[in-house]
């Protein structure tokens, strides 16, 4: 392909910010450039105009989107990249993190977004591994995922050469790893069944969300990314993943990250050889009367809703559950619920707002209560079932989460999620004719949904999104 010409550079440059989130100012016009070629010659397009043309649809489509972010960043990885990081968790940060959570039920949950092809969530693992003899008593949940379909297929795979282990002992490999014929090493079946796998985009879907567990995290690895997005990206990334996390839970970003602006619930622990940032806050939520007396006067009235003459209060409080919602305070939407008189209380749509903040705070059994408040109400919600499935597949009840998404599908065929969930339960569960079965039934569901519409039930996660993680669950583009 001949050089682009500035125009189309420019051109592109907005198209990837649009689509990916990358930024790619002037001075990286050659990166870009390479990029973009290699991608044409991926997708078999030689010509300069069909190449661009394709590149420069207004949304691209899912397998440009996946070959671009494969192009446009480095997707290296190895075990205990930065070791320090794994260092400074696994001596000091982690430990006491853990004995909360033993005293709390024994629930850990960990995310690798990004995780390229496994060697970062299969470390955390086998760190977890280290720290906790009595591992198989806890509910231990890793989650990694990625956007590009290949880089997931190797990670589920958990093969790797001998490159994936520069700078690490070889004990590693004896310990964790069964030497190949080929030379090749794979990961040993307790640490790989350790990691769920998932397509997710950091620009698009939905988190936190139950639909796709990437709620009530107390360790979000997100390392190397960020530093590829705009600036007005960032932020709204980092807003998210400080939103997945527990109060007290850590992030981790890269070296070149450590920079960058933070939300207002996360600070940095400026530790000497690695980026960590810790969501800290009042304890219980809220805020605090010196912090609120400074606060703007709308935030003092959400803090603080007090019943208007002749206003009835579900009216009043309903809409600031939402909003307190959608801005990620999910404290203040228990606080609303708890609030309503007993009568009003019980109302559906306030019991289930409820149910998503409690899960999206940890507190599993509050998130259950609220649900089947919602079902005691309306036995025929179809929604409500899906949420005490999504519940109580976190807390490892999977025959009862199947039952609830039988009934979910019973009293709405057309759930598209809960099909979904199914499938992703039978993968996990090693039954792949079931998964390609409730797939197949949620692909032919989505066919009538342009690419930019909302799934119903999804909180807003678009149809093409959708069907390219369906997808990649699956194993590729035709479903094998």
């Amino acid at each position: 392909m001949t050089d682009l010409s500035e125009h189309i550079l420019l051109r592109l440059a907005e198209a990837v910010d649009r689509n990916l989130g990358l930024h790619f100012p002037r001075e990286r016009w050659p990166d870009l450039a390479r990029g973009v070629e290699s991608t044409c010659r991926d997708l078999g397009l030689s010509k300069c105009d069909a190449c661009t043309r394709e590149l420069l649809e207004t949304p691209m489509k899912g397998q440009i989107v996946e070959l671009l972010g494969r192009h446009l960043t480095i997707g290296e990885t190895y075990f205990f990249r930065e070791q320090q990081v794994f260092r400074a968790l696994e001596a000091d940060l982690l430990p006491s993190l853990l004995e909360r959570r033993r005293r709390e039920g024994k629930i850990i949950r960990l995310w690798s977004a990004a995780c390229a092809t496994g060697e970062e969530p299969y470390s955390l693992a086998i760190m977890l591994r280290r720290l906790l003899p009595d591992v198989s008593q806890w509910n231990v949940s890793i989650l990694a995922t990625d956007i590009n379909a290949e880089s997931l297929r190797r990670a589920e795979e958990g093969i790797y050469r001998e490159w994936s282990f520069r700078g690490v002992g070889k004990d590693l490999q004896k310990t964790w790893f069964t030497r190949l014929s080929d030379g090749r090493y794979r990961i040993c079946p307790e640490v790989r069944e350790m990691v769920t796998f998932a397509s997710h985009n950091l620009i698009d879907d939905p988190y936190p969300s139950l639909t796709n567990q990437t709620n009530a995290m107390d360790v979000i690895f997100c390392r190397n990314v960020l530093m590829y997005f705009s600036e007005k990206m960032r932020q709204r990334v980092m807003g998210h993943l400080e939103r997945s996390l527990l109060l007290g839970g850590l992030l981790a970003v890269g070296g070149a990250e450590s920079t960058i602006s933070l939300p207002a619930g996360l600070v940095n622990l400026r530790l000497p050889d690695a980026t960590l940032f810790r969501k800290e806050g009042i304890p219980g939520g809220g805020y605090s009367s010196e912090k609120l007396r400074k606060a703007p006067l709308a935030l003092r009235k959400l803090a603080s809703p007090r019943k208007e003459s002749g206003v009835p209060r579900a009216a009043q409080i309903l809409p600031l559950m939402r909003q307190a919602y959608e801005r990620g305070d999910y404290e203040a939407v228990c606080r609303y619920a708890s609030s309503l008189p007993h009568q009003e209380a019980n109302l559906p749509d306030a019991a289930l707002i409820a149910a998503r903040s409690c899960a999206n705070l940890g507190k599993l059994q509050e998130a259950f209560s609220w649900v089947e408040r919602a079902i005691a109400l309306n036995r025929v919600n179809a929604e409500a079932h899906y949420l005490r499935a999504m519940i109580l597949d976190e807390q490892n009840e999977t025959a009862q989460a199947l039952d609830s998404l039988r009934t979910t599908i019973y009293l709405n065929p057309n759930f598209i999620p809960a099909y979904v969930a199914k499938g992703n339960i039978s993968r996990r569960e090693g039954d792949r004719a079931g998964a390609d079965r409730n797939f197949r039934n949620a692909l032919t569901l989505l066919e009538p949904l342009d690419d930019d519409v909302p799934v119903p039930h999804s909180e807003e996660m678009r149809a093409g999104r959708l069907r390219e993680a369906i997808l990649a669950a699956m194993g590729g583009p035709d479903g094998t």
